[in-house]
């Protein structure tokens, strides 16, 4: 289901989707990839985080989602789609925010939201962000939910998060590398993950190499590839799917109880 709060819809260049796990805001990112891909324009991602100091790496993690979300959705990262990640509080005042910021600058030509969480009450068919969003900008907005029956919307918001919600997925980067503290010099600071460096020697040629390993997620990978590109192009680069990664900036280990 969609609506239009249609304030003069000419020429859409710049989309904004607010975007998140749940499965209205999936909706809205699908639709709003199709607005951009026939009108030829870009898309920005939106992600708001609560407000806090000092949380470089929360932020790092949380774009990482939000790019992984978009290639999940789409298979790849397109060119034409860009991430922000914003802080407030409050959902419908970031994104009004964002909106007035972009004034400034490039305007928004359409918002594309989906539902939130209230919208099976009676008199909120999207919810009340989304309901604000289309009174407070002064572009036009497409308000969209996705078909879900009652029942079962119920049963997603008191059983807990969404199956849908979006999971970093982790790799494993083996790098045999001539160049090795460089390379993991640049992996730790741009990347913002720990790398574990062994000495080995090849048993044809006998020469010393530095094997590194570095856990990583999947939308950090082509950045890690390129970094090693750039400080050793006769590096060789193994990149494995994992089953599990637990500590550092991952999943903690289960205590038992």
């Amino acid at each position: 289901m969609a609506v239009l709060r249609d304030r003069g819809v000419g020429e859409i260049k710049r989309v904004l989707v607010p975007t998140g796990d749940g499965p209205h805001a999936r909706l809205a990112l699908r639709l709003g990839w199709d607005i951009v891909r026939a009108e030829v324009g870009s898309l920005t991602a939106l992600r708001l985080l609560p407000e806090a100091d000092g949380m470089d790496m929360e932020v790092k993690v949380e774009m990482e989602v939000l790019r992984q979300l978009v290639e999940d959705e789409r298979g790849e990262i397109p060119a034409e789609v860009a991430f922000r990640l914003e802080r407030s509080n409050h959902l419908a005042d970031g994104i009004l925010a964002e909106v007035a910021e972009a004034e400034d600058e490039a305007t928004y030509d359409m918002v594309v939201i989906g539902a939130s969480e209230e919208w099976f009450l009676r008199d909120m068919l999207f919810g009340s962000v989304p309901d604000q969003i289309a009174d407070g900008v002064p572009c036009s907005v497409l308000m969209v939910r996705k078909h879900e029956p009652a029942t079962v919307s119920w049963l997603r918001r008191t059983t807990g998060p969404s199956p849908q919600k979006t999971r970093l997925q982790e790799q494993m980067a083996i790098i045999i590398t001539s160049n090795g503290q460089a390379v993991a010099s640049r992996i730790t600071q741009e990347l913002g993950r720990g790398v574990t460096a062994l000495k080995v020697a090849g048993m044809y040629t006998g020469e010393v190499r530095d094997v590194l390993l570095c856990a990583t997620t999947k939308v950090q990978v082509p950045h890690l590839e390129k970094i090693v590109q750039q400080l050793d192009p006769h590096a060789f680069v193994v990149v494995s799917q994992t089953a599990k990664v637990r500590g550092g900036r991952f999943d903690s280990f289960d205590v038992p109880e």
